[in-house]
Parts: C-alpha cells; sequence; structure tokens
C-alpha cells in the first residue's frame, strides 16, 4: 500500500517538472515566432530582431545550463521566468515603437 502511494507521488511530482519545463520551452517557441512574425510585418528593424534574438539565445543557453543536473529548482525556474518576461515585453516595446523600418 505505501509503495503504491509513493509511486504515485513519485510520478504526479515529475509529471509536475515535465510540465513546467514544457511551459518554459513553448513560451520560448511562441516568443520566437513572435520576433519572425514582426520581421515579416515590417514591425522590426533588422537591428531590433537581432537584439530580440540575441536575448533568446541567451535564454536558451541559460535553460541548458539549468538543465544540466536534470532538474529545474524554483530558483532557476523564477530567474529564466523573469527573463522571458522581460523579453516579452522588450519584444512589445520594440514592435510598438514605430521605428523606421525602411
Amino acid at each position: 500500500m505505501k509503495t503504491k502511494i509513493l509511486f504515485t507521488a513519485a510520478i504526479v511530482f515529475c509529471l509536475g517538472i515535465a510540465s513546467v519545463q514544457a511551459q518554459i520551452s513553448e513560451r520560448a517557441y511562441d516568443q520566437h515566432g513572435r520576433i519572425v512574425n514582426g520581421m515579416r510585418r515590417g514591425e522590426l528593424t533588422k537591428k531590433e530582431a537581432h537584439r530580440l534574438a540575441k536575448q533568446q539565445k541567451h535564454i536558451r543557453k541559460e535553460m541548458r545550463h539549468a538543465k544540466r543536473d536534470g532538474h529545474l529548482s524554483r530558483a532557476e525556474r523564477k530567474r529564466i521566468a523573469r527573463d522571458q518576461y522581460q523579453a516579452n515585453r522588450k519584444i512589445f516595446r520594440y514592435k510598438h515603437n514605430h521605428a523606421s523600418r525602411f
């Protein structure tokens, strides 16, 4: 009986961690799509897109570094989420700053 409970708890815990990692990856994928879409529509200059892509590369590097030990700690998740939030705001600001794109 105890082993069933512990096994079930372990599975739920692992699924929760996998879910958080999937959310982080999905958010990074969405932000990359917004950058590409902004370039296509002419809302981002090449320089802005390059800066945003560089920021996304830094976030991906940080995620790989955090996953080296096999899991993300709470502090690592918070730091990555904060960086993604800042990147999200920067994408919005660049897309709406009315810079000359032509």
